[in-house]
């Protein structure tokens, strides 16, 4: 089926009624149809991308010109760029509550800035990724300025209610987002004197999708947003765009409608935008965002459920849990994960419950020994992190922390601890070359790169020192940098150690983003084996996840139909099918090149 007849058809599933609206839109289509793309830029790219905040790493949006040698040097070749777009001046979600998407923030610059920034980056090799939040409107938004000044019409484009019976219903299935901060998913509009859905705060105004107008003027934003230059849409909130009485109004059938409406939108004006979905949610509901290869939807996703397995195993030193869910899903094969192990956000401890119970783990009381244990306070733990939206009744909270705060760095110091301090640097390798092993593309987050620890000075803050997520947003340490460039800094290794998982990722043609790895079924519960392959040739990544020597039982190799194995690529280490065992040191990780008869 053609794609522009494909959008008829979705419209029509969500929309049955909606003539005039679907030939408005399927005009726009064909005035604004792009040549087709046969290799879009990211099915071809070792990505290798960075999240920051421009504010916090280089002050404004031009100086982001100053900082190309930073970004050549490690090897990041596509930058996030955090909320950009102008938002609300008062408190605004962390610039998720949008004012205007075809504006920038003044706090940054101006939008001539920006468009001068992505031609910059754009002639040396490094593209550009911006939020584009689906779910919802600043308060302050032209359309529900217009609505709030009676225009029916755009009272049409939110979810409003003359009395609270409807909300009320709603309320009784649909879980709320931040219980600590509302107690029900709407507010009350005095001007009006109606009720509004809103899932996230009283000045983010939820869409209404089942309105075609809405969805046609996100789709254009959309376009608009490839006309600037934009390589990579990061689709903000999505499980939440559809909302039907009596469910959770969550991963709802329609959402993945109209994803397959902006997947075939983008295919037909600007098939050089990458689409990156962002949906904190279950596991088995995340994969689904991806679509089939029949009908696609985003081409990466967050994987969250890799980022908390790292998690749990540093926390176990048991790679089980890590080992079944590197095999749990088949991603189609337009889909790759965008993997990370920390972001602007807190970490939920959302684990492959069914595993754990396999396992003979009750979840309830795992989820809350690795609570105690990222928050330190549990005996023996590494770990500087705080809890996040913590739940007294419940006993439910997520954790806040930079990764070397997480990972034993920061309380390394403090100690003056060097052998603690070398142990945990190894730690932060081990789970790093996991993240660059694995299937998709590894996104760092700024700081962690220099092995920054936790930032308390959001506390002095008063629009900041009641959201604790502001102890993993610091301002970028660039003298912290400047002596770690020049080795001059004993957590120089972390940067340099990543540097070379970046070339490998670049250079090597089993590390390619759409190469899927697999994890093989050792016996030891310490260590994982993931096997990547391509015709005869094989990579082997062996990962010792704890902080004891074990040894590996080479049998496991040398059944795999293998006639030779290269040196390690890591630490050139001589492996030979010939060896029976293999000694692995405390947190040790190889990438074993072989090839298969």
């Amino acid at each position: 089926m053609k794609k522009n007849q494909l959008i008829r058809v979705l419209f029509d599933m969500l929309y049955p009624n909606h003539d005039e609206a679907k030939t408005s839109l399927l005009e726009y289509v064909t005035q604004n149809s792009a040549a087709e793309v046969q290799q879009p830029w990211f099915s071809k790219t070792p990505i290798v991308a960075m999240t920051l905040y421009i504010d916090l790493f280089s002050k404004n949006i031009i100086s982001m010109k100053e900082k190309l040698n930073y970004f050549q040097t490690l090897g990041v070749n596509l930058i996030h760029l955090m909320p950009i777009l102008k938002t609300r001046e008062e408190e605004n979600d962390g610039g998720y509550a949008v004012v205007d998407f075809n504006d920038v923030d003044p706090k940054f610059g101006t939008k001539e800035d920006l468009l001068d920034v992505i031609h910059f980056f754009h002639e040396h090799g490094i593209r550009i990724m911006i939020d584009f939040v689906l779910n919802h409107v600043a308060k302050e938004h032209q359309w529900a300025i217009k609505a709030i000044d009676g225009d029916v019409f755009y009272q049409n484009y939110f979810m409003m209610y003359d009395d609270d019976f409807v909300p009320s219903q709603f309320d009784l299935t649909v879980p709320l987002v931040i219980p600590e901060r509302k107690k029900t998913n709407f507010t009350f509009l005095k001007p009006l004197n109606k009720y509004i859905y809103t899932s996230f705060s009283n000045y983010q105004w939820d869409l209404n999708y089942k309105n075609p107008y809405v969805l046609i003027e996100m789709l254009k934003q959309l376009h608009q947003f490839s006309k600037w230059g934009i390589d990579m849409i990061r689709l903000d909130a999505i499980p939440f765009m559809w909302k039907t009485l009596g469910t959770t109004c969550r991963n709802l059938p329609e959402v993945h409608v109209l994803m397959r409406i902006f997947r075939a939108f983008r295919d037909l004006t600007c098939p050089n935008l990458a689409l990156l979905g962002e949906a904190i949610v279950e596991p088995h509901e995340i994969v689904k965002y991806f679509g089939t290869d029949d009908a696609p939807e985003c081409d990466f996703m967050y994987n969250a459920n890799l980022m908390v397995n790292l998690w749990n195993t540093v926390a176990t030193q048991d790679a089980s849990l890590l080992k079944i869910d590197a095999n749990r899903f088949e991603l189609p094969k337009h889909g790759a994960w965008l993997n990370y192990i920390r972001c602007h956000d807190d970490i939920g401890w959302g684990l492959n419950e069914e595993a754990l119970f396999r396992f003979g783990f009750d979840p309830f009381l795992h989820k809350q020994f690795l609570i105690s244990f990222f928050n330190g306070s549990f005996k023996g733990s590494f770990s500087n992190g705080i809890d996040y939206q913590k739940n007294e009744k419940t006993k439910d909270a997520r954790t806040n922390g930079m990764f070397a705060s997480l990972i034993g760095i920061e309380d390394a110091k403090l100690q003056h601890a060097e052998m603690l301090l070398d142990l945990s640097i190894k730690r932060m390798k081990m789970l790093n070359a996991i993240l660059f092993f694995y299937q998709g593309a590894p996104m760092i987050y700024a700081g962690d790169d220099i092995g920054m620890t936790n930032d308390l000075s959001y506390l002095d803050d008063v629009h900041k020192r009641d959201d604790s997520r502001w102890i993993h947003r610091p301002f970028y340490d660039w003298n912290l940098y400047s002596n770690i460039i020049k080795r001059t800094y004993g957590t120089a290794q972390i940067y340099h150690d990543l540097k070379q998982f970046i070339h490998l990722r670049k250079t090597h043609r089993l590390l390619h983003p759409f190469i899927k790895q697999h994890a093989l079924n050792t016996e030891d519960k310490e260590i994982i084996l993931l096997e990547k392959k391509q015709n005869k040739n094989r990579l082997y990544g062996l990962f010792n996840v704890t902080s004891h020597v074990v040894v590996f039982d080479m049998n496991q190799l040398s059944s795999l139909n293998l006639v030779k194995l290269d040196h390690d690529l890591i630490q050139s280490r001589i492996i030979s099918l010939k060896q029976k065992t293999l000694t692995l040191a405390p947190y040790e990780i190889l990438f074993i090149p072989g090839e298969t008869a």
